[in-house]
């Protein structure tokens, strides 16, 4: 039987020090949304450069910073970098099916209506309904 190891377990700080790591958590949010919001323009960028990591490839873009230390920046910064990285990929997948998708897969919104299954599109003739 192989032997297993743990590779990381849940912590929790002590209680004096939880409150400012959850302040610097809940300070990180805005920082991260903004650089995203300044980045969005650069989307395409992110999908054709992947090499290295990515608070790097946030850096070159970034014009304005949060002031919150080097070290949080730079994970705020590498966050928001893999988002935008994940986003571009996304982005790219969506350009290559978009010439497949035909008019019947793409209704629009029409008020509110309940999300289901068009059940005429994928009707099929049963071969032992004769």
């Amino acid at each position: 039987m192989a032997k297993t190891q743990m590779l990381s377990c849940p912590i929790r700080l002590p209680d004096r020090m939880q409150a400012e790591a959850l302040r610097l958590l809940d300070a990180s949010r805005p920082a991260i949304n903004t650089i995203i919001e300044d980045l969005w323009p650069f989307l395409d960028e992110f999908a054709a450069e992947r090499t290295g990591i990515a608070w790097k490839q946030v850096e070159q873009h970034l014009v304005a910073r949060s002031g919150h230390g080097s070290r949080q920046e730079r994970c705020e910064m590498e966050q928001a970098g893999r988002i935008l990285r994940a986003q571009a990929t996304r982005k790219q997948v969506f350009q290559t099916i978009l010439p497949l998708l035909t008019d019947e897969l793409i209704k629009p919104a029409e008020g509110k209506r309940k999300a289901h299954k068009d059940y005429r599109l994928g009707k099929r003739e049963s071969p032992c309904a004769a």
